[in-house]
């Protein structure tokens, strides 16, 4: 069997997914998410935000994801 090196073509209607940041509150590793503080569409904020838990101490370890978030599944398809 041959394996193509060429990206299929988009699907129909391709939405390139959205990036958004999730504040999370993790394991002391910062392995394990043990809940979320908020979900923020750039990063500056995320961080603003996580800067603020870190000084409250009253958290343990919180960490910035970065999620994309596709409409469609066709598209996430396109994109893994």
């Amino acid at each position: 069997m041959r394996v193509s090196t060429q990206r299929e073509s988009e699907p129909d209607g391709y939405q390139p997914p959205t990036i958004v940041y999730l504040v999370e509150f993790t394991d002391e590793a910062g392995d394990v998410t043990d809940g979320q503080a908020g979900a923020f569409t750039t990063e500056a904020e995320a961080v603003v935000v996580r800067d603020r838990l870190l000084a409250e101490c009253r958290h343990g370890p919180v960490q910035i994801n970065m999620v994309p978030v596709h409409a469609r599944a066709a598209d996430w398809e396109f994109d893994r």
